[in-house]
């Protein structure tokens, strides 16, 4: 009994030494970003400028309306009103969308002459979000060679990196780049490594100590992920994961419920990409999106949208997002304060006021109180429209303007069936498994395997199987070559067909890699959502290429 005691009270210390004093620690409060998206100043005293995304789209469409109206964001006066609501709501920094390319930076007078000519902008911390994406803008070819990185990076070290409201992790700037695959096209993996590793020394030689870099990867796959950190990235995060098709919606819906994106963030996106980023050694910042909806830049044909946001389904997103913040290095991402013309705005608008915000602050613990409103004065002074410009808006705000109806996937029922005799061998050759080819053909099929050459972007295999049960299955391997005239590789993904999702689905899929020749293989703890795709497995489709004229050689493809 008293060696019990003994032991007992030697726990009781130890537990008490590690939650002090009986008090469970608390994790750090996460550091919370918001993208910004630039360039509500043009066309300020220019009806003709067409320019204006307030005079080209926002004006002409019943919705959005934000509620300091069809502004000049370069005006500082706008930035005092933004800097209190942020700052009072929780965030703590602002990533600008910040377009350059060549010696020449686009769109910059909301940061240089708006936020940073502002009184108060101490207040919240910035950090530049290269948008590196091919535009029609620029006067100079898309370059992003090792010698156009270096005087980029010379260039927002003297301009911008030295500011005192810069945001440093460990001392260092972040500096945060939107797509990896396009710097990959200047030269590849080895180039792009070393070019970002020069960076870093470049901005060690110009003062500020060298660059935390962060990659904003807006989909889930292990594989990018561990390449990011190849490469030479800190942390990785998205731009928004609007574009994944969450079940039961079909791959081609124009339409996407946003409580399904809720949903698939906080119970697949978020514990998914946090494990893989522990695993990869690669500090993830959850990310979080009010919506998306494109009509007032694309036309309610061709647009995308997330139907039934509310402020409180934000909330919902953003509080899993902090759950799932890295301890090491607590950062949350949300898209966006002003993305008008793409619908991903928490902005205060006319119709939810100051909704998206007052989320934020409940799930931080804040208290902002009633925060202070521009005057109808004020919003008149810094109005990019004109009166009659104005007056067109206003007759057309609340007409009906109806999206897409969402598009279903069929589904069907979970079965259990026997466990399956693995690893199974679903042999491609000829006298093999029973295959279906769409998007190109099979030019032949024989000892040697299954030849197919692709004749559009969406090739498709399909490779019916024995059912197995889909908690089984621990690893899928395919065994390949791609035609000597792939440089660089044929990329592959696979699509897992069940009993509950019997047509292919995006959510039910898993990028595999880029076939030379040999084999690609995945384990499924590395396929986001993997144990929801349902069971049994009734057939995996393989999509080799991503243009007409992949040629591929498709030997086995093995489950384990």
């Amino acid at each position: 009994m008293r060696m019990r005691r003994f032991f007992h009270g030697l726990v009781a210390c130890a537990l008490l030494a590690i939650t002090g004093g009986g008090h469970a620690a608390q994790p750090p409060r996460p550091t919370v970003g918001v993208y910004y998206f630039p360039g509500w100043y043009r066309g300020k005293g220019d009806p003709t400028n067409q320019w204006s995304e307030w005079r080209r789209c926002i004006m002409k469409t019943p919705e959005p309306r934000a509620l300091c109206g069809f502004y000049d964001d370069s005006d500082p006066r706008l930035w005092g009103y933004y800097t209190d609501w942020m700052a009072g709501h929780g965030v703590d920094f602002i990533a600008f969308d910040w377009y350059y390319n060549a010696r020449e930076e686009a769109l910059n007078d909301s940061l240089a002459n708006g936020f940073l000519g502002c009184v108060s902008r101490d207040k919240v911390r910035f950090a530049l979000h290269w948008c590196n994406h091919p535009l029609d803008i620029w006067k100079h070819p898309l370059n992003q060679s090792r010698e156009k990185l270096l005087e980029m990076t010379d260039y927002a070290s003297a301009r911008y990196f030295k500011q005192p409201n810069y945001l440093r992790i460990k001392g260092l700037p972040v500096f945060m780049i939107y797509d990896v695959d396009q710097l990959l096209a200047f030269g590849g993996f080895a180039a792009v490594k070393a070019s970002l590793s020069g960076m870093r020394d470049h901005a060690r030689r110009a003062g500020v100590g060298g660059l935390h870099l962060v990659a904003v990867y807006s989909r889930a796959s292990a594989g990018y992920v561990q390449l990011c950190r190849d490469l030479g990235f800190d942390s990785f995060c998205a731009y928004t994961y609007a574009g994944t098709r969450h079940p039961p919606v079909r791959w081609d819906s124009q339409n996407i419920p946003y409580d399904s994106c809720v949903a698939s963030c906080v119970e697949n996106v978020y514990p998914f990409l946090s494990r893989i980023g522990r695993e990869k050694d690669l500090v993830y910042w959850p990310t979080t999106f009010s919506g998306w909806d494109d009509r007032p830049r694309a036309g309610v044909e061709k647009a995308f949208v997330t139907s039934g946001n509310t402020p409180k389904l934000f909330g919902q997103m953003f509080r899993g997002a902090l759950k799932y913040a890295d301890p090491a290095e607590p950062f949350v991402m949300v898209e966006a304060w002003n993305e008008w013309g793409e619908g991903a705005c928490i902005e205060p608008d006319q119709r939810y006021g100051f909704g998206y915000l007052e989320q934020m602050a409940a799930a931080l613990g804040r208290k902002p109180g009633k925060p202070r409103v521009p005057s109808a004065g004020e919003i008149a002074s810094w109005s990019v429209l004109g009166p009659q410009e104005l007056g067109a808006a206003k007759a057309i705000e609340g007409l009906p303007w109806e999206p897409k109806k969402p598009i279903y996937l069929e589904t069907g029922t979970n079965r259990l069936v026997a466990p399956a005799k693995l690893p199974l061998t679903l042999d491609l050759r000829a006298g093999g498994a029973e295959v279906q080819a769409g998007g190109g053909k099979i030019e032949r099929r024989d000892a040697e395997g299954l030849l197919f050459v692709s004749a559009s972007k969406d090739p498709q295999v399909y490779v019916r199987m024995p059912e197995v049960p889909i908690d089984q299955v621990k690893r899928i391997t395919l065994v390949a070559e791609a035609g000597k005239d792939a440089a660089g590789g044929v990329p592959v993904e696979l699509f897992f067909l069940t009993a509950l999702y019997p047509d292919s689905s995006s959510f039910c899929s898993a990028p595999l890699g880029l076939l030379t020749a040999g084999k690609l293989s995945i384990a499924t703890s590395e396929i986001m959502g993997w144990i929801h795709f349902g069971t049994p497995l009734t057939a995996i489709r393989i999509d080799p290429g991503e243009k007409a004229g992949a040629r591929v050689l498709l030997k086995q493809l093995v489950l384990e």
